[in-house]
């Protein structure tokens, strides 16, 4: 039986996401989860989809897009301790020598580009991922299949430098997918199953979080929430393979961003070494797949955002996780949620 505090705390947080909802008519429906030490909190409030009506649950998986940032980069750096990856090595030591003579052309010094830069966004990379061509292109042809090559080249075509290697920071989805080939090239594997194996899925208990069509759904996983474009219902329209390739692509629930999470800072992914590198915060407050949110009740937090609403944010001074969708884009902002279920608990 829970104990009447914590009966409280949950009503509390149901009812702030119920409210966090009716404020933001632009999303079908909110899924969230709290933990803090040994509490536990998973909830909905909404529609899984605005055409059937169906009532979202807790467990829902939605597509957490950049938040599989931190999965990416947490993924890079298990193969530098490894020993199989330099943070400080050039990019031209791991990548195909298709996609070095891509870059080159569009006039990137590829020999100084390093892998660090790339984790850290100041490799100097156009961002295709949010231009306006880019957009255009999923719209125009939404069960286009995108490859990874072919997304680099149209980064190459719609944009140039944006600075010199290791100047600047410009936050780049070129840059992740790129690193998605590295973690292929280097791990000798396919990027789903080397997701899984590198960053110990199994053993940290993600049973429900997968890479939408590069694999089977896990029978653990259960239905899949509808993401919304404005009115556009994109579930089962635009091919995943839009935002697939290490800048985007998981599916997963707000319960296990939030166990990823809480395994990742207490060394049960990369070891604590590694870990301070990747919370080192550059210009633009980014570390290695990770934001550093200052200025919240719980002191200095770390999380990431997502283009379909998606926001995962953990406290290390109070062992407290939150993960929060809202279903829609352009994002209907779901951090002021976070950041409330945040200071009710």
């Amino acid at each position: 039986m829970p104990s009447v505090a914590g009966a409280q705390s949950r009503a509390d947080l149901q009812r702030a996401l119920e409210e966090s909802l009716a404020g933001q008519p632009g999303s079908p429906g909110m899924a969230a989860a709290v933990d803090r030490g040994r509490f536990h909190w998973a909830g909905a409030t909404g529609v899984l989809d605005r055409a059937g009506g169906s009532p979202l649950r807790p467990g829902d998986g939605y597509r957490i897009a950049s938040v599989t940032k931190t999965f990416t980069a947490a993924a890079i750096l298990r193969l530098v301790e490894q020993g199989k990856i330099r943070l400080g090595a050039s990019i031209e030591r791991y990548l195909p020598r298709p996609y070095i003579r891509i870059l080159r052309g569009d006039g990137y010094s590829t020999r100084a580009i390093t892998v660090a830069m790339l984790l850290r966004h100041t490799a100097g990379l156009f961002e295709y991922g949010s231009s306006p061509e880019y957009g255009a292109a999923v719209a125009g042809d939404p069960g286009h299949r995108w490859s990874r090559i072919e997304q680099v080249r149209f980064a190459m075509r719609h944009g140039d430098p944006v600075s010199r290697p290791g100047r600047s920071f410009h936050y780049a989805d070129t840059g992740y997918i790129l690193l998605g080939q590295i973690i292929e090239s280097v791990s000798g594997m396919r990027q789903a199953p080397a997701y899984r194996a590198l960053l110990r899925f199994r053993r940290i208990g993600l049973r429900a979080t997968y890479f939408e069509s590069l694999e089977r759904k896990p029978r653990a996983a259960g239905r899949q929430a509808h993401q919304y474009f404005g009115d556009l219902d994109t579930f089962g329209v635009i091919d995943p393979s839009h935002d697939l390739y290490g800048g985007g692509g998981l599916v997963s629930t707000a319960s296990e961003l939030n166990r990823f999470f809480r395994a990742l800072f207490a060394g049960r992914v990369i070891g604590r070494r590694l870990l301070r590198v990747m919370t080192a915060a550059r210009p633009g407050g980014y570390g290695m797949g990770l934001y550093r949110l200052g200025g919240t009740s719980a002191g200095t937090c770390f999380g990431h955002d997502g283009y379909w609403g998606a926001f995962t944010l953990y406290c290390p001074r109070r062992d407290t996780a939150v993960s929060v969708t809202v279903n829609a884009a352009p994002p209907v902002p779901s951090a002021p949620t976070a950041y409330r279920l945040l200071d009710l608990t």
